[in-house]
C-alpha cells in the first residue's frame, strides 16, 4: 500500500496540536490536584486533556508514514510560504479581511450599515458575475438578507442589535 502524502502544513498543525494538548494536559493536572473528587471541577478537563494527548500521539504515529507535501530541499520560507498559500486562497483572505474590518465598522458605525456593507462586499467578492447588473442584484440580496435578519432578532427573538 502507498503511503497517502501529507497536506501542506499538516505535520507543523500536528505538532503544534501535540504542544497545545500536552501544555493543556499539565494545566489540567495542576487544576485536579486543587479538588481531586471524582466529582471536583479538575476532572473533566484532565480526562479531555488525557483525550487530547493520546489523539496527538496517534496522529503522530500515523504521520510517520505520511510523505511530505514538499519536494525535497525547499526551504523553510518557501515551505511557510506554500502552507499559507494552500490554506488561504485569494478570496479567503479577502473575506477574512472583511470580517475584521465589518467588527471595526460596527462600534463605529452601527450595526445595519456594517452588516449591509459586509454582506454586500463579500457577495461581490465572491460572485462571479462582476457586471453592473451582478452588482446591482448583489446589493438587492444584502438589503433584504439585513431586513430579515434584522425582522428576525427583532420580533422572534425580541433582541435589540447594537
Amino acid at each position: 500500500m502507498k503511503p497517502r502524502k501529507c497536506f501542506k502544513g499538516e505535520k507543523f498543525f500536528i505538532f503544534l496540536f501535540a504542544a497545545i494538548s500536552v501544555v493543556a494536559f499539565i494545566l489540567s493536572i495542576q487544576l485536579f490536584q486543587k479538588d481531586s473528587s471524582l466529582s471536583g471541577a479538575g476532572i473533566f478537563p484532565l480526562c479531555a486533556a488525557t483525550i487530547l494527548v493520546i489523539s496527538a500521539a496517534f496522529m503522530i504515529w500515523e504521520m510517520r508514514k505520511c510523505e511530505s507535501a514538499f519536494e525535497a530541499g525547499t526551504s523553510l520560507l518557501q515551505k511557510g510560504k506554500e502552507t499559507l498559500q494552500y490554506l488561504f486562497p485569494d478570496k479567503l483572505s479577502i473575506v477574512i479581511a472583511y470580517v475584521i474590518v465589518y467588527g471595526i465598522l460596527m462600534v463605529v458605525i452601527g450595526f445595519n450599515p456594517a452588516t449591509f456593507l459586509f454582506l454586500a462586499a463579500t457577495m461581490i467578492t465572491l460572485s462571479e458575475d462582476r457586471s453592473l447588473k451582478g452588482i446591482g442584484k448583489d446589493l438587492i440580496y444584502s438589503a433584504i438578507l439585513l431586513a430579515f435578519i434584522w425582522l428576525v432578532f427583532q420580533y422572534v427573538f425580541r433582541v435589540v442589535l447594537p
